[in-house]
């Protein structure tokens, strides 16, 4: 009754498959055809458009999640099968032989694996049609992927093809050993015991600024390194009496010393660094992937103030 209503208001009294399409407000399979399709091609402007249709006929947006979830999982069935799939309409099925053909197992699971993240997303979000937007996005972006299994084939291929001189960067620079400054060992304990015993601004610029000209039985002599204003002999006195129980004779002298710990520190993370840039496996990687970054994620941590304060273990 509702259909006749609605074809009377178009003046022919004739009910159509697009009127009631409209009317009860469903995706049809030729518009689930066109949001894969949008997907696996990229076509981002086309994908928002085709959504924000649907909407605006009344499909809620977690139904157009399902309703691509249940053709990916139509193209994966018919791939497995082997055999032309079953479908209402002969476009249907050629459009799903096609992909099912197309498409590699991985990147059809990798496929269903977004999408059912963005279902779930979708059903949670407080906006569901930004929600599906972002979603489908992402799956678009994320569709023409390798999988994990040709990701390496083909890393092992840019190895394979790089020249054999390549590895002599990164090996000279493993085998390159960071200088160790002379007493760093016992400077490095001195610091590490100055800490434990609540001295934690003092610990921080033996650790830091402090660079060792010469360490001896109660006895130091530093330079500091550039950057730091004002005099900590008196501090470093006071804090090398406090955590050794020992009275010790503390000199500020000039000259270069040797690298701070801090210093040092950072000589040995960047000589690693570069090893792992030289790395032909990495130097593939970042041919296959140019926008790709290398993340420290120690270093990110301890810049938050998650590292260990453990200034021996640091150094």
């Amino acid at each position: 009754d509702q259909a006749i209503a609605h074809a009377d208001l178009g003046g022919d009294n004739r009910v159509s498959a697009d009127q009631v399409r409209d009317m009860l407000g469903l995706a049809d399979k030729n518009a689930q055809r066109r949001l894969l399709a949008s997907i696996l091609s990229g076509d981002a402007a086309g994908l928002l458009d085709l959504v924000d249709a649907q909407f605006s006929l009344g499909v809620e947006p977690v139904a157009m999640l399902r309703s691509i979830m249940d053709l990916v999982h139509r193209v994966t069935v018919a791939q497995v099968a082997k055999q032309p799939s079953e479908a209402i309409s002969a476009e249907e099925r050629a459009a799903i032989d096609d992909w099912a053909q197309r498409l590699s197992a991985g990147q059809l699971h990798r496929l269903w694996q977004l999408l059912l993240k963005g279902h779930d997303e979708v059903r949670a979000a407080p906006d569901p049609l930004a929600a599906a937007r972002m979603a489908l996005l992402r799956a678009m972006h994320a569709a023409d992927l390798p999988d994990p299994g040709t990701l390496v084939k083909r890393l092992e291929g840019l190895v394979a093809q790089a020249p054999v001189t390549a590895l002599a960067p990164a090996a000279a620079a493993q085998a390159a050993p960071v200088p160790e400054s002379a007493g760093a060992t016992g400077w490095s304990e001195l610091v590490h015991r100055v800490d434990q015993s609540g001295q934690l601004r003092i610990a921080q610029i033996m650790h830091d600024w402090v660079r060792v000209i010469e360490l001896g039985p109660m006895r130091l002599f530093y330079a500091i390194a550039p950057g730091y204003s004002g005099d900590p002999s008196a501090e470093l006195r006071d804090a090398l009496l406090r955590a050794t129980g020992e009275r010790w004779e503390v000199t500020r002298g000039e000259g270069e010393g040797q690298p701070s710990l801090r210093e040092a520190a950072d000589a040995e993370s960047a000589a690693e660094r570069s090893a792992v840039l030289s790395s032909p496996l990495v130097q593939a990687a970042f041919a296959a992937f140019p926008q790709a970054e290398l993340v420290d994620e120690a270093a990110e941590a301890r810049s938050a103030g998650q590292g260990d304060r453990n200034w021996s273990k640091r150094a």
